[in-house]
């Protein structure tokens, strides 16, 4: 019997087994049983239920913060308070607070306390006069055998949190976006603003607030191989300049976003136009201190500027190679099929040349008009073995 695990991006963990009946993997076990066993899934001040549908609402006083993404089943940005806080941060003498009686708690039973609480020992009374005196208390829960819990704004750990993911890859030199302004600038991910989509997600076209316009590319919480394209993409992109390759303006890691920003490119994909891929290839083969492998050359991942000055985009599968490494092997074989070379297709052997060969099939397509992985004949063959007879 064939078993393999897997634990993804989110903490949950799956075994499956291998039906040979029905010639696809079955679900074994699975460490979440619903998605409100995600951590955060309903965001921040969200309360999920899976008894209901839709199974995020907000807390009592909050509403959605965006309601686009709601409507569409995802709740992970979370809440916001309708009625601003009495409290101010300059109070030290607790005057602020409970004498006020203006700010208030709201009690709900049996729910699962947040990550990284602050814990201590006093009694319940004491731990709502505690935490109303402190402006960046926002809940406190109770419990007999562990005594006051706290949930704090830990707002001395934004700059970390922003300026390093969750898997420890760090941004230091990369400028960064917050996401309010990607969803301001995307018009809340409006799907008009939709320039395309791949595995790593949607792509929206955007305005900053100077008037430049960008390229939002989203990472899509249901990718399950995205989180490791978008660190790959950051590290690789973040150190190349160059003209026929497309630019990172930079990016955002916010809580469980996580988005790139590009240079727009009014003319979009390459279709018919070929004009210095070959020289953006030479510059990342040979010319460029990093000796990089691309891997999934293809025509929907050269963009065009104004000017039709083509651009090499999308390094989520690229491979830096050092010192005398000329060649490498995986067992994970990712990219486009049809644009592949045959031994890496086959038998995961990758290098300069499965560049090549992917940039021979952008050539073949260009000049027969035709797309490789579209193209059938009354003998089954490929444009590939249709142009070799």
């Amino acid at each position: 019997m064939l078993i393999y695990c897997e634990l993804d991006f989110q903490g949950k963990f799956i075994e499956r087994r291998w039906d040979a009946g029905k010639g696809n993997w079955i679900n074994r076990y699975s460490s979440f049983q619903t998605d409100c066993d995600i951590y955060g899934y309903c965001g921040a001040f969200g309360i999920c239920d899976s008894s209901k549908r839709p199974i995020c609402s907000c807390i009592k006083g909050f509403k959605p913060r965006n309601i686009e993404e709601w409507s569409r089943g995802n709740g992970s940005s979370g809440c916001f308070r309708t009625t601003p806080l009495q409290c101010q941060r300059d109070n030290t003498n607790g005057s602020g607070g409970a004498g006020q009686g203006d700010d208030g708690f709201l009690k709900m039973m049996v729910k699962k306390v947040p990550a990284f609480p602050v814990r201590s020992s006093i009694i319940n009374g004491d731990c709502k006069d505690q935490c109303l005196k402190n402006c960046s208390c926002v809940a406190y829960a109770n419990d007999a055998g562990i005594g006051c819990i706290k949930n704090e704004k830990r707002k001395h750990l934004n700059h970390k949190i922003y300026r390093e993911n969750s898997i420890g890859v760090k941004l230091q030199q990369l400028p960064l976006f917050n996401f309010k302004q990607l969803a301001i600038a995307t018009n809340n991910f409006n799907h008009a603003k939709k320039l395309g989509q791949g595995g790593f997600g949607l792509v929206y076209k955007g305005i900053l607030d100077d008037g430049k316009e960008i390229a939002v590319k989203r990472l899509s919480k249901a990718s399950g191989q995205g989180l490791e394209e978008f660190v790959n993409e950051v590290v690789v992109i973040s150190k190349l300049q160059h003209r026929n390759l497309v630019r990172l303006f930079g990016c955002c890691v916010d809580r469980e976003e996580k988005m790139l920003v590009y240079e727009y490119m009014p003319n979009k994909s390459l279709d018919s136009f070929i004009f210095g891929i070959s020289r953006g290839l030479l510059y990342l083969h040979r010319d460029s201190r990093l000796r990089i492998v691309h891997r999934d050359l293809k025509a929907s991942n050269v963009l065009l500027d104004r000017e039709l000055n083509p651009k090499i985009s999308d390094f989520g599968m690229a491979r830096i190679f050092g010192g005398n490494e000329n060649q490498a092997n995986t067992k994970r074989v990712v990219g486009t099929y049809g644009y592949m070379s045959p031994e890496y297709a086959m038998r995961g052997q990758f290098l300069e040349k499965s560049d090549v060969f992917s940039y021979g099939v952008l050539l073949l397509e260009i000049i027969s008009g035709r797309r490789n992985i579209n193209f059938y004949n009354k003998d089954d063959l490929g444009l590939l073995g249709y142009v070799s007879l």
